[in-house]
This record gives C-alpha cells, structure tokens and sequence, in this order.
C-alpha cells in the first residue's frame, strides 16, 4: 500500500526537478517529529531531525545512505504503523541547491481510521496554524479511474505556504481506504502553486464535501 500510493504522489507533486529552490525559511509549528522543519533549511539539519529519510523512492535502492554534497535530490522515508495516528505515514522531500525545497508528509489507512482521527488532525491543523486558511477543492489522482475530490485548506504564513488535503467520502461511499497529506512548499514557486489553485465545482457539491469533514465551506 505504501509503494502505491508513493508511486501516485510522487507522479502528481513531487519530483519536479527543474524547479529552483526558494530561499526564504520560515519557522512553523509542525507535527511531532516533523518540529524544526521549513522550507529552505540545509540538508545537514535536515538530516538531524529525519535521519532514516533515505535518496529516492520506496524501492530496492531505498537502503542506500543520503549523499550530503549532493545538492538536488528527492528523499523520502516510510513507516507502516506511525505513532501520530496508527496510520502508514509516507515523507517526501525534495532539495534543491542543498536546501529543502517541497516536503509532503501523508498519512494512508482504512477509510475508518480516517473518519476516527480526521476531526483531531483537522483540529490540530487549525491549533498549528489559525483559521485564516483559504478553503477549496483538489482533484486527487486526475484522470484515472480513482479520480475524486478532496477539501483543500490553504494557508501562507509568510513566505511558506501550508497545503493540506483529507479524504471526504460524500462523492463515493465505498471508499476503503483514505488520506490525510500536509504539503509545504515555497509562495514563490509557481508550478506547485499550480498544483493547488483549486478546481471549480458546483456549491452544492462544495459545500457537502466540506460538510463532510465538519467545516464551514
């Protein structure tokens, strides 16, 4: 489950090589074991708070030890069974010029699991970083038979913007499995700003998948 849905993300938002990193670092209040990350910090520092982040995919490479001097390079980590929600939680991390350019943390699991913890890391997303976030819609997966749409909660807080997406089921009640995903990235890199701009959709259908994670659309 985890090399699919890595497979999935990495396609949609990370690898994207050619883009330079920003310069700007601005502190946040992250997870736990996410604390002390930004965007644009070294990659040496980088290392001392995710030091099992290994170069490349969740492949049969992934055992090889991240090369310091390298200065662009993707690293990404996995863990079946993390503490935070009980759920697989999958790390993206994307360096460029030595500095952390994009990084996508997302917690996978049974559609259950989700429902159960969705409200707290909702809540938790608001604690970290206030109310003033703007609210639209992502296409998860576009153009392939698993294509649906997910809530989007958008905040910048100075030059770092936070992207978050979580599954809402109103559109497919057979939903098995779920996802929560934290994305931040530079406010001047325009490609991923792209990536997030929203889709236009009708209110109705709006406003129930907002409903349906129990915020106001």
């Amino acid at each position: 489950m985890l090399k699919q849905i890595f497979v999935v993300f990495t396609i949609t938002l990370l690898f994207l090589c050619d883009i330079a990193a920003g310069e700007s670092r601005e502190v946040l209040v992250m997870p736990k074991d996410f604390e002390g990350i930004s965007i644009g910090m070294a990659l040496p520092d980088f290392l001392k708070i995710r030091p099992q982040v290994r170069p490349g995919g969740l492949g049969p490479t992934h055992e090889q030890k991240v090369d310091v001097t390298k200065p662009n390079q993707s690293l990404s980590e996995g863990i079946e069974n993390d503490p935070l929600f009980s759920l697989s939680m999958i790390g993206m991390y994307s360096f460029r010029d030595g500095k952390l350019k994009h990084m996508i943390i997302i917690w996978v699991g049974d559609i259950e699991k989700i429902r159960k913890h969705r409200p707290d890391f909702l809540s938790s997303c608001e604690k970290r970083w206030g109310t003033d976030y703007q609210k639209k819609i992502k296409k998860i997966e576009p153009k392939t038979k698993n294509e649906h749409l997910a809530p989007l909660l958008l905040w910048q807080k100075g030059n770092t913007m936070i992207a978050v997406v979580c599954t809402s089921e109103y559109e497919d009640k057979t939903l098995k499995e779920g996802a929560f995903m934290i994305n931040l990235f530079s406010k001047d890199d325009k490609e991923i700003m792209g990536i997030f701009a929203g889709e236009e959709v009708d209110k109705n259908v709006r406003s129930k998948l907002f409903d349906n994670i129990g915020i106001t659309p």
